[in-house]
């Protein structure tokens, strides 16, 4: 979706609204994983892809074609940078959260999977035909992948 502008002032207008919009977006997402809270609806999460769909794109046309917004009154200009600004602290802030969130994640798994193989270990040995203990055949239930 791209924006549709009258003139610079109207984009740099639309543009500080995206920005903000999707500040607001990471700031409560963020928020709302570091008070262990889902992070958003399903119909949010798409509300945020839709606006950070635009957003990449109108920038990546700005980067393209500058003068899509040289007709722009400096504050404006200025309210779009720091906007901008923003939007960039508050997208560091919620990967660090995300990152968290995994790292949590994985350590509940890995102690989860421990477990499972501790109990397994002796539980699951037998007796073999040299009268000795061999492990059992099967595996654990619970697997675990550390690419994800």
């Amino acid at each position: 979706m791209a924006i549709v502008a009258r003139d610079a002032a109207d984009r740099v207008a639309q543009l500080i609204a995206l920005a903000e919009d999707l500040t607001a977006f990471a700031q409560t997402e963020a928020a709302a994983i570091k008070a262990r809270r889902a992070p958003t609806s399903s119909a949010a999460q798409e509300d945020k892809i839709r606006l950070a769909n635009a957003f990449r794109l109108e920038m990546s046309h700005l980067e393209a074609d500058p003068s899509l917004i040289a007709g722009a009154p400096k504050a404006d200009l200025k309210r779009l940078k720091d906007a901008c600004a923003a939007l960039e602290q508050a997208s560091v802030a919620h990967r660090d959260a995300l990152e968290a969130l995994k790292h949590v994640s994985e350590g509940l798994l890995q102690a989860m999977a421990e477990e499972v193989a501790r109990q397994r270990g002796a539980a699951g040995a037998r007796y073999g035909a040299q009268g000795g203990m061999q492990p059992s055949a099967g595996s654990p239930a619970v697997a675990l992948d550390k690419r994800a």
